[in-house]
C-alpha cells in the first residue's frame, strides 16, 4: 500500500544525498536570515559541525566577512542578505570568511532566491578559492617587487613588444635617451636605433623570435632625442607565453658612451705616440746616416790633410813641398765645403725642435685629469698629488702619454665596491727622479702575468675594450731615454707603477 509520508521521507533523503554530493558548499536561509539547510561540504569548508551551523545567521558574532580590499562587510551586505532583500541573484562574489579565531578561507559565492509552497528561501553556493587567492597574492607581491626594482633601478630597463613597441620603460631609460615616458610610447625600438645598425638589429630580433633564443647581448649605438649618438650594451631576454610563443622582450641597458670615448681617446693618444715613435726612429736613422757621412766625408779629407802637412814640413823648400801646399789648400776647401753641407743636412734633419723640454708634473697631470674629467666624475674618483719634484726635462708627448695611460688604466680597472683613489707622487732617489702612480683597483696577478705585463697586445682582465698597447708604450717611452719601470700589485687591493727617469 502506498504511504505518502514514507515517500516524502525518501524524497528528502534523496535530495539531501544529491546536495551532499555537490563539491560546492550549499547553505539555505529563510526570509529571516536563519540557516535552515546545508550540505556536508558547507560544514567542511566552514569548519563547523552540523549542530554548530544549524540556525546560524549572518549576524552571528562568530562570523567575520571581508572583501578583497580587506574591508569588513556588514551582515546586511553579505551576498545572501542582498538576495534576500532585493530578490536579485549575486554572481561570483569574492569574500574572505573567518569563523572564530582559527578558521579562515576565501570563497567565491553565488546566491539565488527560490520559493517553496509560497515561502521564500535563499540558496547560496560557495567554492573554496583560498589557494587561488594566495597564488594571486604571491603573484601580485612578485609583480610589485619586479616593478619596484624595474622603476627604481639605476640601470635603464624597458619592456618591448615583438613588433618593437614600447610596453614599459623606467626613469633611467628615459634619462639615457632624453625622452619622457609619454614621448617614448609614441616611438618604437627602430626609431632609437642607429641607421647603420638597423638591418643588423632586425636580423638579430628575427633570429631570436624564430629560434626562441631566450637571451642575447649586443653592443649598439642609439639616437638620443637631441640627435646625438650614444653607445650601450643591451642585455635582451625573450619572454614566452603559456603556449611557448614569443610575447615580449625585457631589455636591460648599460651605458658605455663614456667608456667608448675613453677608448677613442686612448687610441688617438696611442696613434699619436706611435707616430711620434716612428718619427723618432726615423730621426735616429737619419742621425746614424749623419754619423756615416761624417765618417766618410770628413775623416777622409782630414787624414789627407795630415799627410800633406807632413810632406810640406819635410820638403817645403822643394817643388814637392809646394805641390803639397797646393793640395793642402784644396783639401781644406773640400773639408769646409763638406762641413757646410753637413751643417745644412743636420739642420734639415733637425728642423723640428729637440724632443726634450721642461715638463711640469702638475701641469701635465692637470691636463690628463681634464681629458678624463667625465669618467673621474662618474666613478667618483679622487686623484691625490704629491709633487716633491716639480718637473723634469723630457719629451712632453711621452710624459703626457705615460700619465694618461697609467691614470686611465687605474680608472678603467677600478673595483666595483669602492670609488677609485689614485696617488701621483714624484720624488728623488739616488739622484734620479721617480714618478709613482698608485691605485686601489682590481690589481694584477703578477705570478701569472708578470712576465708578459709589458708585452705588445697582452691583456689581463678579460675586458673586451682592452688592446694591450698602453703598458707596452709606457715601457718603451720610459726605456727609450734610459729610464726603467717597475710594478707592485696585489689582487683586489691595488697596483703601483714606479718610473725612474
Amino acid at each position: 500500500m502506498y504511504d505518502p509520508g514514507q515517500q516524502y521521507t525518501r524524497n528528502l533523503a534523496f535530495l539531501q544525498a544529491i546536495v551532499d554530493a555537490i563539491e560546492e558548499g550549499v547553505v539555505v536561509q529563510n526570509t529571516e536570515g536563519v540557516i535552515v539547510g546545508f550540505n556536508q561540504q558547507a560544514c567542511t569548508l566552514l569548519g563547523l559541525s552540523p549542530e554548530q551551523l544549524t540556525g546560524k545567521t549572518s549576524y552571528d558574532p562568530q562570523w567575520t566577512v571581508s572583501d578583497i580590499d580587506d574591508r569588513i562587510i556588514p551582515p546586511d551586505e553579505h551576498p545572501i542578505a542582498v538576495t534576500r532583500k532585493t530578490g536579485k541573484p549575486c554572481k561570483d562574489i569574492t569574500m574572505h570568511v573567518r569563523v572564530g579565531d582559527k578558521h579562515s578561507k576565501w570563497f567565491s559565492v553565488n546566491t539565488q532566491l527560490f520559493t517553496v509552497e509560497a515561502e521564500q528561501f535563499v540558496f547560496a553556493t560557495f567554492t573554496d578559492i583560498s589557494e587561488r587567492m594566495q597564488a594571486n597574492k604571491q603573484l601580485e607581491e612578485s609583480e610589485q617587487k619586479f616593478y619596484s626594482f624595474f622603476d627604481n633601478s639605476p640601470i635603464g630597463k624597458a619592456v618591448v613588444g615583438i613588433t618593437g613597441n614600447w610596453i614599459n620603460v623606467n626613469e633611467a631609460f628615459c634619462t639615457m635617451t632624453g625622452y619622457t615616458r609619454e614621448e617614448l610610447f609614441q616611438h618604437n625600438f627602430v626609431d632609437l636605433s642607429h641607421p647603420e645598425e638597423l638591418e643588423r638589429d632586425q636580423a638579430f630580433v628575427t633570429e631570436m623570435i624564430q629560434s626562441k633564443q631566450e637571451t642575447f647581448q649586443i653592443e649598439k649605438r642609439y639616437i638620443r632625442k637631441d640627435g646625438s649618438c650614444g653607445w650601450v650594451t643591451l642585455f635582451i631576454r625573450l619572454v614566452l607565453n603559456q603556449d611557448q610563443q614569443p610575447e615580449f622582450f625585457i631589455i636591460q641597458t648599460k651605458e658605455i658612451s663614456q667608456l667608448k670615448q675613453l677608448n677613442r681617446n686612448l687610441q688617438q693618444q696611442n696613434e699619436v705616440l706611435l707616430n711620434t715613435q716612428a718619427e723618432l726612429q726615423k730621426k735616429i736613422g737619419q742621425l746614424k746616416d749623419f754619423a756615416g757621412i761624417i765618417t766618410h766625408d770628413v775623416r777622409g779629407p782630414a787624414s789627407a790633410m795630415r799627410k800633406l802637412i807632413e810632406i810640406y814640413e819635410q820638403r817645403k823648400d822643394e817643388p814637392t813641398g809646394e805641390q803639397a801646399l797646393k793640395h793642402l789648400k784644396n783639401a781644406s776647401e773640400d773639408l769646409i765645403s763638406n762641413l757646410n753641407e753637413l751643417i745644412k743636412l743636420l739642420q734639415w734633419h733637425l728642423e723640428a725642435k729637440p724632443p726634450f723640454s721642461y715638463c711640469s708634473f702638475a701641469e701635465i697631470t692637470e691636463q690628463v685629469t681634464r681629458q678624463l674629467e667625465t669618467i673621474i666624475s662618474d666613478k667618483k674618483a679622487t686623484i691625490e698629488t704629491r709633487f716633491e719634484v716639480a718637473g723634469i726635462q723630457y719629451a712632453k708627448p711621452y710624459l703626457l702619454s705615460i700619465l694618461y695611460n697609467l691614470i686611465s688604466n687605474a680608472l678603467k680597472y677600478a673595483r666595483k665596491d669602492q670609488p677609485p683613489h689614485i696617488i701621483v707622487h714624484t720624488h728623488t732617489r739616488d739622484n734620479r727622479t721617480q714618478l709613482k702612480i698608485t691605485d686601489n683597483g682590481m690589481g694584477i696577478d703578477l705570478q701569472q702575468f708578470g712576465s708578459a705585463l709589458f708585452k705588445f697586445q697582452k691583456t689581463f682582465h678579460g675586458n673586451a675594450d682592452s688592446k694591450g698597447i698602453g703598458l707596452y708604450l709606457v715601457k718603451h717611452q720610459v726605456e727609450e731615454f734610459g729610464g726603467n719601470i717597475q710594478v707592485d700589485s696585489t689582487l683586489n687591493e691595488g697596483t703601483s707603477f714606479t718610473i725612474t727617469f
